[in-house]
């Protein structure tokens, strides 16, 4: 289902379109013949690279217009005008990692002062084996029920199987320089299918 949902991103990309906010809640599902079709929505923010006319969110736009839980941290530093189809692919990892474990696989943020305008910050990403297994020490009634949900015997054998398959992926796409990412969303789609 996700390397579905990289396929429908990839063809964004195809037109040269950015989603910029790719999120759980921005991809639907629904029924049809041959199972499950993820559809993405909520263009919002999006941004069509070849187009030079005006634009809603500028390329140099610095707001940190997206959902920060799942956005690259290019695009928490430096705004949505710096987004490029790597962008969509480290949030695409992100949704892949959450779906897989249960919960969005961040670490937790240092503590920091802030002010009442400035946004929280969010954790720096991690693996969903290990994401999980933090949950798993804090509440293991909560950890056996996403492995249940998800088929699983035991969270530790959601752990392992994350760990072993899903991890090295969510890695890839979600690494902090865009140049150590998938370059688009239909690498990612490959990767999901052959690994």
């Amino acid at each position: 289902l996700v390397a579905r949902a990289c396929d429908a991103v990839a063809a964004a990309h195809a037109v040269e379109v950015i989603h910029r906010d790719i999120k759980p809640a921005n991809i639907l599902v629904r029924s049809e013949a041959g199972g499950l079709a993820p559809c993405i929505i909520d263009f919002g923010i999006a941004r069509a690279l070849l187009d030079d006319g005006p634009r809603l969110t500028p390329a140099d736009v610095a707001h940190r217009l997206g959902t920060p839980e799942y956005m690259p941290p290019e695009q928490w530093e430096f705004g949505v005008g710096i987004c490029d189809q790597r962008s969509d692919v480290f949030a695409l990892g992100m949704v892949l990692g959450a779906l897989c474990a249960g919960v969005v696989p961040r670490r937790k943020p240092a503590a920091a002062g802030r002010s009442r305008r400035a946004r929280p910050a969010v954790g720096a990403p991690c693996a969903p084996s290990i994401a999980l297994a933090d949950i798993a020490a804090s509440d293991p009634d909560r950890a056996a029920a996403i492995a249940t949900r998800r088929r699983m015997a035991s969270a530790d054998a959601l752990m392992e199987l994350l760990r072993v398959r899903v991890d090295p992926v969510v890695a890839r796409a979600t690494a902090n320089a865009p140049e150590n990412r998938f370059g688009n969303a239909a690498a990612l789609a490959t990767a999901l299918r052959t690994g």
